[in-house]
């Protein structure tokens, strides 16, 4: 985390996302995970509180794989190969060598996380009529 130079005041991060709600403004918060050093337990909190802006203020989480892109301090002193879109490579697979957490691990949470969120798109409200049937004994 250190290497990006990540700094994130949470609370401001909530304060935007209710604001946005508030003014009816869609909102996309970006999140990294994969990082170097970072453990499984701190990709839990990022994904938890993704899901919470989610969950609160209808801010869209957009969850994405720590890369070595060029130019970045991740591919400082790398060998990076010769790709047309980054895009899909932070977006669908883990490639950052130097990550806490093993590539398949990265991906279950993120299948898993990809889930919850799609389940949450769900409906609001469940109507459901029932019947009860009573035997003549």
């Amino acid at each position: 985390k250190k290497k990006v130079g990540k700094q994130l005041d949470l609370g401001a991060i909530t304060r935007v996302a209710q604001a946005a709600q508030a003014a009816k403004v869609p909102l996309m918060v970006h999140f990294m995970i994969g990082l170097p050093g970072e453990s499984a337990e701190e990709i839990n909190g990022t994904l938890a509180y993704a899901m919470d802006l989610h969950d609160r203020y209808e801010a869209w989480p957009s969850v994405q794989f720590a890369t070595p892109l060029p130019g970045t301090a991740l591919a400082a002193g790398r060998a990076l190969p010769v790709v047309s879109d980054w895009g899909p490579h932070f977006q669908t697979r883990p490639s950052q060598p130097d990550a806490g957490v093993p590539p398949e691990t990265l991906q279950k949470f993120k299948a898993t996380f990809d889930e919850r969120l799609r389940c949450s798109m769900g409906p609001k409200k469940l109507i459901m009529n029932v019947a009860s049937r009573i035997s003549p004994a």
